[in-house]
């Protein structure tokens, strides 16, 4: 779990952190449209020269790499890493024209450009008041760069006075942004507070799909952190989303299993939205951990699929199949005094495969539900299935645990991935060159039959998993991992905030987001 630290949770800068590509990306139009401007004054000024033109090329150039990286799926940290290198790049550049103009002067009467470049670009792109600072003095200093840069070439010095004017503007100007930014600090504090959905304080969103949004949020009562789900009625049909929203709520609450994340309380909004708080989870899906991380050895393997089909075992005896199971739905991480611990997220595909009347039929005619990577032939050919087209997609997520790629890595987009897995046969493990025993290849290639008459049922393959000739993934085994690949932090730091715990931000928590 965790706490609203100065850079993420309850500060400005931490609820603009999702915006924060976009906020970028304005910065980035800014910047060349100022210069445009500026090129043309100095055009009809007959003040243009070449030094010019070039910076304002260079800025352009800049400008358009960042809009490029903003638009793209580059992460938080990526984007952040280019962004400071933007902003160091287009103050050197807006300097060396002030210098070049007249060292003392600025662009413009007086005025000196770099600090208010200095100012603006730090609050644009906001981030915690510290960090704030150092952008903002680093960016301050190309103005002494640009000023080296011109004294190597041979300008004259300028007089103390006139030195003074050029180099403690844009200093001033970077200690403004940083009050600036403690100001926009406490008052996204005091937003985070009063922003909340029923009973729960919202303090950051984990993550968005294609129907819902999930929040970290905190009961205003009882100070428990929980994930909340909020259904987006901002596309498609709102009565069809409200009652796939509710169904998964209805069936999520059902389920005992603690391998199933749990609910804890679901309601709406005073303007009709729905919304379920649910607990929530330190950790990492399936699908990041071996993108973090690589693939896994066989014990651990098994480990998790015991611990998935305890999940799926509870769901199918009582005639539910979840339909989606994908590594980005099976979460593990620290579970009370446990590691290694897994849930199964995100039953909003769930469908009875007995008759009963879960609600709506929610897929439109001639459609298929799930992840085409992990569907079972019978499924994608839209033909009745039960449980054992959950063992089907397990089996494609131990695959992939397994090898690191998924049970037809030839097949690059949906149809082909969809005819691979109702024509071809899959290799082995083997084959793959991972050897994991014949015994426990025997029970994981049982559950890729394309007949699902051949395959195993949940309880089934958990007996058959017992039988294979595993090493056991321990208790003590799964700390240590945790231990040196996601160390909890200090204990000093979670004593400043009693009421939560703190994790390292670069291991989220999360919940199920409906696909």
């Amino acid at each position: 779990m965790h706490h609203p630290n100065v850079d993420s949770p309850g500060t400005m800068a931490g609820r603009a952190e999702g915006g924060g590509g976009r906020r970028l990306r304005v910065a980035a139009l800014v910047a060349p449209a100022l210069w445009g401007l500026y090129l043309l004054h100095a055009g009809l000024q007959h003040r243009l020269d070449a030094l010019t033109v070039g910076a304002a090329a260079v800025v352009a150039v800049g400008s358009a790499a960042i809009i490029w990286l903003t638009s793209s799926s580059a992460s938080v940290d990526t984007v952040r890493g280019y962004g400071s290198l933007y902003l160091l790049g287009t103050t050197l550049a807006v300097a060396l024209v002030e210098q070049n103009m007249g060292m003392a002067g600025g662009l413009g009467a007086g005025i000196s450009w770099t600090a208010i470049w200095v100012v603006f670009f730090p609050l644009a792109v906001p981030c915690a008041p510290n960090k704030t600072l150092l952008k903002a003095l680093i960016a301050a200093s190309m103005t002494p760069v640009a000023f080296g840069i011109f004294v190597a070439l041979g300008r004259p010095v300028p007089a103390v006075p006139d030195l003074i004017a050029l180099f403690v503007p844009v200093y001033v100007g970077a200690f403004l942004a940083y009050g600036a930014a403690r100001v926009m600090a406490r008052l996204g504090g005091r937003m985070a507070k009063m922003a909340s959905i029923g009973r729960y304080a919202l303090v950051r969103k984990l993550g968005e799909g294609g129907m819902s949004d999930v929040w970290e949020a905190q009961h205003r009562l009882l100070a428990r952190p929980v994930a909340l789900k909020l259904v987006k009625l901002d596309g498609g049909e709102p009565s069809t989303a409200l009652a796939r929203f509710a169904r998964e709520a209805r069936v999520t609450a059902s389920l005992e299993s603690a391998h199933t994340i749990e609910l804890y309380d679901f309601g709406a909004t005073e303007d009709g939205r729905l919304f379920y708080a649910m607990e929530l989870l330190e950790g990492m899906d399936l699908e990041q951990l071996i993108k973090k991380h690589g693939k896994l050895p066989k014990e651990r393997v098994v480990h998790i699929l015991r611990q998935a089909l305890h999940s799926l075992e509870e769901a199918h005896a009582r005639g539910l199949v979840h339909r989606d199971v994908k590594p980005a739905n099976l979460h593990i991480g620290r579970y009370a005094l446990s590691h290694d611990h897994v849930k199964v997220l995100d039953f909003g595909l769930v469908k009875s495969s007995v008759g009963v009347d879960l609600g709506l039929t929610l897929t439109g005619e001639g459609r298929i539900s799930g992840t085409p990577a992990y569907m079972a032939p019978e499924a994608i050919n839209g033909q009745a299935i039960d449980g054992r087209a959950d063992i089907y997609a397990l089996g494609c997520v131990a695959i992939y645990l397994l090898t690191g790629e998924r049970v037809f890595p030839e097949a690059n987009d949906v149809l082909a991935s969809a005819v691979a897995h109702v024509t071809t046969e899959p290799a082995s493990l083997s084959a793959r060159g991972v050897q994991i025993g014949a015994d426990l290849e025997r029970v994981l290639m049982s559950c890729l039959e394309k007949d699902p008459v051949r395959r195993p049922d949940a309880a089934s393959l958990r007996e058959m998993l017992d039988q294979c000739e595993v090493e056991p993934w321990t208790e003590a085994k799964a700390a240590e991992w945790w231990t040196e690949y996601a160390p909890l932090p200090p204990a000093s730091r979670i004593s400043e905030h009693p009421m939560t715990i703190v994790t390292r931000p670069d291991r989220p928590m999360l919940a199920g987001v409906a696909s």
